[in-house]
């Protein structure tokens, strides 16, 4: 019976004592817990180290952007995102092979010999940006191109492209002639091609009034019902023109840079010099002796 006693008091003993250990043990690992994260917010501490979890798969590579253009050489490319690009290689940018090549033809010195076949040209130098872009259509189908390999790799100049090109639409509806138009394109794409995107939203009058200003704009017929004593009588047709040339005052030579029509033509300014303020000859608005506050504002 003592035996029997023993024996349980034994595993008694050794059941408590186990229950003990496991207890320390926990009381161990969660105080280690607590000064952990402690730790964590004291400054110059790292934290606790974590399981990076490893990628599911390789993410594809991205589609090869110049394939969009691939006629457009990759040199090309390059010069119009630096904003390097030459305006008057604008002929570069032509899906078309014909126009393209009429590029070729405008800026090689020789001999042009097609590769396709067909007679030799004999090239005796370089034209104009007017002859290869005798149109709007055949300008604006390059233009784009421009446009979507600029704004693909710089897309905050989007909005300001897309401004400066609706502003052409708009001088173009005001029937001015597409040479001005051009010219004026040229010195602006020359002097705001590497600028700040929203540098486009202006269209700098200092070139508007320039090359438009001794451009003036085509006639347009109106329909003007003629009066006849008979109410059977059909409207004609009359053209509604404006004054000689002679007779205009000339803008230019209004301006502290003065006229630049003979330098540019080769010939005389048709037009009268002539103040514009009290129109009298020998000197010009910025000289004009009865120039007033008043005056000068209108």
């Amino acid at each position: 019976m003592e035996k029997i006693d023993t024996r349980v008091r034994a595993t008694m003993m050794g059941m408590f004592e186990q229950y003990v250990d496991k207890m320390g043990k926990v009381a161990t690992a969660a105080t280690v817990r607590v000064l952990g994260e402690e730790k964590l917010g004291e400054k110059g501490t790292s934290p606790l180290p974590f399981i990076t979890p490893s990628p599911i798969a390789n993410p594809e590579p991205p589609p090869n952007i110049l394939s969009h253009w691939a006629w457009v050489e990759t040199e090309t490319v390059e010069l119009i995102v630096n904003g390097k690009f030459d305006i008057n290689t604008l002929s570069k940018l032509h899906r078309k092979d014909e126009l393209r090549n009429a590029y070729i033809r405008k800026v090689v010195k020789g001999i042009y010999q097609p590769l396709t076949g067909g007679p030799s040209e004999i090239m005796i130098g370089t034209t104009k940006m007017q002859a290869s872009f005798k149109d709007s259509t055949t300008f604006f189908s390059a233009w784009q191109v421009y446009i979507s390999i600029r704004t693909s790799y710089q897309p905050k100049r989007g909005p300001g492209l897309a401004d400066w090109t609706e502003r052409l639409f708009y001088l173009i509806s005001l029937d001015y002639p597409w040479p001005a138009i051009l010219e004026y394109i040229i010195a602006y794409f020359q002097k705001y091609q590497d600028t700040l995107p929203d540098d486009w939203f202006n269209p700098d009058s200092n070139l508007i009034s320039y090359h438009f200003a001794l451009s003036p704009q085509r006639q347009v017929a109106v329909s003007v019902p003629a009066t006849t004593p008979t109410s059977n009588s059909r409207p004609k047709l009359q053209n509604q023109s404006n004054p000689p040339i002679a007779d205009e005052i000339c803008v230019g030579w209004n301006r502290q840079s003065g006229c630049q029509w003979k330098e540019r033509k080769g010939e005389d300014c048709p037009r009268r010099h002539v103040c514009s303020i009290c129109v009298k000859g020998g000197h010009n608005r910025y000289k004009c002796p009865s120039k007033a506050p008043s005056s000068n504002s209108k």
